[in-house]
């Protein structure tokens, strides 16, 4: 099920995946997600390049 984003358009289960994935990959090398939230950005965009790229075009 596609789930509503802040930012426009629908998070996919996939992409949903992909960000639970980096959450838990973070509190498994023992860093706090606070102390790395400005990261999210660039790890969505090395994980979803032709998401990112497609929200920046349009």
């Amino acid at each position: 099920m596609d789930r509503p984003r802040t930012v426009g358009g629908v998070w996919t289960d996939d992409e949903t995946g992909v960000l639970v994935d980096m959450m838990l990959g973070i509190r498994d090398a023992g860093e706090r997600w606070q102390e790395n939230i400005d990261m999210v950005a660039y790890m969505i965009e090395l994980s979803l390049p032709d998401l990112v790229a497609a929200h920046v075009e349009g």
